[in-house]
């Protein structure tokens, strides 16, 4: 600071330098890792990992639909609702991701972290943190167990472990809590032997239902990068345990419009009535098919929505296991899995309930406009290919460049479709300065689809007379 103070530093080579602090080595660490939060370049991984969290709605797992610690103990020794965060954080430090790499692929990630001892020892001598679920007391040393109970094959549900083969337990990796030091693959692998679907109580085990794929790997994705999230499509997708998708009623669209508000900073409805004209059908059984006011939101949500119709979310267990040998440490997290399908692919977006929906081929269609009024309509066969799709709109980098815009200087840059007539007063209140802004805005856009590299982003924008003016809003 004095260097800059005395004009022997530039002050916006200074915060590049800062920046630099934070990357990550071929191993996925900072700088200094074993100085914890001593280290410069924790302090930054962790402040902007923070804003990065900050892009998602959903970011704990209490707010996956239904959920309940009682009945779900142990899903967050589990899952990591920073693993969402995760991949935006890495494309920024690690130099190794394109920032397109966030909605593509299987890959996933974790963080690697540092207890803070003398933070442990500030809350009291006798306390210790252990999972991320809970302060422990004393010796309470089998909650280490990261036992996890799995619904028995062939044998009627019973709480008292004894009566039950070791068949039916297994141990999962464990998260690492603390301060977060690096980020690197997450190659970690946990078979699941069964599970149950219960959402109203009743027992549903999963190797008695049709077409479920019962046996997984729980550290699996599902395809397209942060879409394809376990924790993710379940914190989001807004459905109880057991949920059959039939492709009208039940259908993740709060998983689309997270994603879209997320990574697309999209407002709903994105299309115009002249798109959605021919998809109202007055006589359909289904009501919001009957109202153009309705299909505007639900032909965008719905249909890309299709791509997951095959997935369904129950729990490894059907109740808590409280006597025997594992009683009260033996957990049972929520999990996510999937439906094998054995119909065919309905070319069209249907409008009555079908049956059959979550075990036909998926499928579904990228069909909204961008914000500069381009309509999209792409067909999709997976959730890999949705986000793909998303990957290849212009609004995806307007988006991330906007949030990081706002971040860096405080000024809000509304980004919406200005040809859509229904914007015509948004539109008239815009002044010149507004126009500049979002100009400058689309032009990060532009180059960070071109550069696929965050740290320009960033670069740019501290280079900019917007960051180095001192009239911050």
């Amino acid at each position: 600071m004095t260097k800059i103070k005395t004009g022997h530093l530039d002050p916006v080579t200074a915060c590049l330098d800062l920046l630099e602090e934070a990357s990550l080595d071929s191993n996925g660490m900072i700088k200094d890792y074993a100085l914890g939060s001593k280290s410069v370049g924790q302090k930054v991984l962790q402040t902007f990992h923070d804003f990065h969290r900050t892009w998602f709605s959903a970011n704990t797992l209490e707010q996956i639909q239904d959920y309940s610690e009682e009945l779900n103990k142990g899903s967050t020794d589990i899952y990591d609702p920073n693993e969402q965060a995760y991949y935006i954080t890495n494309a920024l430090f690690s130099g190794a991701q394109k920032y397109s790499d966030i909605l593509k692929g299987v890959k996933r990630f974790k963080g690697i972290r540092k207890e803070n001892v003398d933070l442990n020892r500030r809350i009291g001598l006798f306390w210790n943190f252990s999972f991320p679920s809970r302060v422990k007391y004393g010796d309470s040393s089998s909650l280490e167990q990261n036992l996890v109970a799995f619904r028995s094959m062939n044998k009627a549900f019973d709480t008292n472990s004894d009566n039950r083969g070791d068949e039916d337990f297994s141990f999962a990796p464990k998260l690492q809590i603390g301060e977060l030091i690096g980020i690197k693959e997450n190659t970690d692998s946990f078979v699941f032997k069964n599970l149950s679907l219960e959402p109203l109580g009743a027992d549903r085990p999963g190797n008695k239902e049709s077409q479920l794929n019962y046996q997984f790997d729980l550290k699996e994705s599902f395809g397209g990068g942060v879409l394809g999230l376990p924790s993710y499509f379940m914190m989001n997708m807004g459905h109880t345990r057991g949920i059959k998708f039939n492709g009208t009623t039940k259908l993740p669209r709060r998983w689309i419009k997270a994603a879209f508000e997320t990574f697309m900073c999209s407002s709903f409805p994105t299309l115009r009535e002249s798109d959605i004209r021919a998809l109202i059908n007055v006589n359909s059984e289904t009501p919001f098919r009957r109202s153009s006011s309705c299909v505007q939101c639900h032909a965008t949500l719905d249909q890309a929505a299709s791509v997951a119709r095959n997935l369904t979310t129950g729990s490894s267990d059907y109740f808590v296991t409280d006597k025997g040998r594992f009683a009260n440490y033996a957990k049972h997290p929520i999990v996510i899995t999937k439906y094998n399908s054995s119909k065919k692919l309905k070319s069209e977006w249907v409008d009555k309930v079908d049956s059959e929906f979550h075990i036909s081929a998926s499928g579904g269609k990228l069909y909204t406009r961008s914000t500069s009024g381009e309509l999209i309509s792409r067909e999709l066969q997976s959730i890999e290919e949705l986000g793909l799709a998303m990957s290849q709109t212009i609004d995806f980098y307007n988006c991330a460049a906007k949030r990081y815009f706002e971040f860096f200087t405080g000024i809000q840059v509304p980004l919406y479709d200005r040809k859509d007539p229904r914007n015509e007063e948004l539109n008239k209140a815009l002044t010149e300065e507004h126009l500049k802004n979002r100009e400058f805005v689309e032009s990060l856009g532009r180059n960070l689809q071109h550069t696929q590299s965050l740290k320009n982003l960033v670069q740019k924008i501290m280079k900019s007379k917007f960051y180095l003016s001192e009239n911050y809003r």
